[in-house]
Order: structure tokens, then sequence, then C-alpha cells
């Protein structure tokens, strides 16, 4: 069944507001994340709770989902860059949520 997920996908002090259903695959929140920060999307990653997300899955399968019906904050998942000249993903990192501090945009 399809539900609607409310995303925040954090790095550093870049925060980017994603709506996605659950049945959707993690690769077109990739896709988004990659356009809005002009890296190709096989150099974007994202995880939940410290686990990379397959971007072939959709997030249902993943385990994203909200902790109850009442969606009350969004969903946080870290977006990780490839490092420089490598296959392997830097570590999730983001700086304590400001609410103001940040790029935002709101993407379907």
């Amino acid at each position: 069944e399809k539900m609607a997920l409310f995303l925040v996908a954090r790095r550093q002090k870049t925060s980017i507001f994603l709506e996605h259903n659950s049945s959707d695959k993690v690769l077109k929140a990739v896709e988004l994340i990659a356009e809005f920060c002009k890296k190709n999307p096989d150099d974007v990653a994202l995880f939940y709770n410290g686990k990379r997300l397959n971007d072939d899955k959709s997030f249902a399968d993943n385990g994203v989902k909200h902790d109850s019906d009442a969606v009350v904050n969004p969903i946080t998942v870290n977006f990780v860059y490839k490092k420089d000249g490598t296959d392997a993903f830097e570590e999730p990192s983001a700086d304590p949520y400001q609410g103001s501090d940040s790029a935002e945009v709101a993407a379907q």
C-alpha cells in the first residue's frame, strides 16, 4: 500500500526536503538530491539509521517509515558523496539541525 513519506535528507549544513511514496525506489530520491547538488547520481548514496539504502529497492523494502501514522516530523536520512577519485563513500555526517541555516528545497 502506498503511504506518503516526508523526508529531510541531510549532509553537513544542507537539508533537502523530499516527499515520496513508501513504494518509490530510493533511486528516485538519490536522483533528485544529485540534481540539486550538481552531482552524478552514482556519486550519491542515502543512509537511514546508519545503514546504506539499496537504490533499487523501495523505501518500504529498505525499512524506511514514519514512527506512527500521524506524520509529525520528517524522517531524517543522510546523503553522502563518493570520496574524490574513489568508489568509497564518505561517512554520513550532519550538523545539528537548525531549521534555517541551510538551503532548503521541497521536491517530489
